[in-house]
């Protein structure tokens, strides 16, 4: 389903969040068109990011200065 997409990666700021984006990510190496991987240093996940006030272009921004794996 994912093969030839772009897929983002933001683990939960947790032990459980780092070993599933860590298995995740190893089963898409090669498989996707491009994998990013983002963690944020503001909340413990996405959904707390975005309720501390920050917003869908800073994610942007912050993924724009990522570093990408083919």
């Amino acid at each position: 389903m994912l093969r030839g997409r772009e897929v983002i990666l933001i683990p939960d700021r947790d032990r459980v969040g780092y070993e599933r984006v860590k298995k995740i990510a190893r089963a898409l190496l090669g498989n996707v068109a491009r994998l990013v991987y983002l963690e944020l240093e503001d909340g413990g996940d996405v959904s707390e990011w975005f309720q501390r006030g920050h917003s869908e272009l800073e994610l942007i921004e912050q993924l724009d200065g990522e570093q990408v794996s083919h």
